[in-house]
């Protein structure tokens, strides 16, 4: 009896610490995004950078989607796209926003790239989300899963209109009717 105590106990301890290992090293695997501005105005341009953190060397591509308010910022292309270091060969789907990009050399580089974001003329003032998700990156052999990220931009126009207030979470902007008795 004495025997299978152990044997549970020996069980139980390495289960365990398998389950933390496994943890520790996709908690590792995850995509950044900084913004070059927290705050814009109408027709400002921002560049949001994408970068990568990951256990895993030898990354030969990356495929993701970028999502962002067409409503804010006007629509982009290829020509948006900025490669960093080591990768190359970029290239972007217009109708479904996935980009995928290339690394010939297989050295793993954590900058990505960088796009360019422009507010539109006709935005409204508000908080607005840019997301990298669904990304997938490859060694050549199999294909690995990485955790996406998001960034918020705070949009201000100029002046705010009577009564319009707006938040970005940390600060309120209002403009308030002040009557006098």
């Amino acid at each position: 009896m004495k025997k299978i105590g152990v044997y549970v106990l020996l069980l139980t301890l390495t289960l365990f610490i398998s389950f933390s290992f496994v943890t520790n090293v996709y908690a590792r695997d995850n995509i950044m995004l900084n913004v070059t501005k927290e705050e814009v105005k109408l027709g400002d341009e921002i560049t949001v950078s994408i970068n990568v953190n990951s256990e895993h060397t030898d990354l030969y591509a990356y495929t993701a989607k970028l999502s962002y308010d067409k409503a804010v910022f006007e629509e982009i292309t290829t020509e948006n796209f900025a490669e960093e270091e080591n990768w190359s060969d970029i290239s972007y789907n217009e109708d479904n926003n996935k980009f995928a990009l290339i690394n010939k050399k297989a050295v793993n580089s954590e900058k990505l790239l960088k796009v360019k974001l422009k507010v539109r003329d006709d935005a409204k003032s508000g908080e607005t989300t840019i997301t990298v998700d669904n990304i997938t990156a490859s060694d050549g052999k199999k294909d690995i899963t990485i955790e996406g990220s998001s960034a918020k931009v705070l949009v201000l126009k100029d002046s705010l209109a009577q009564g319009e207030s707006i938040s970005n979470g940390k600060t309120e902007l209002s403009r308030r009717k002040h009557f006098k008795n």
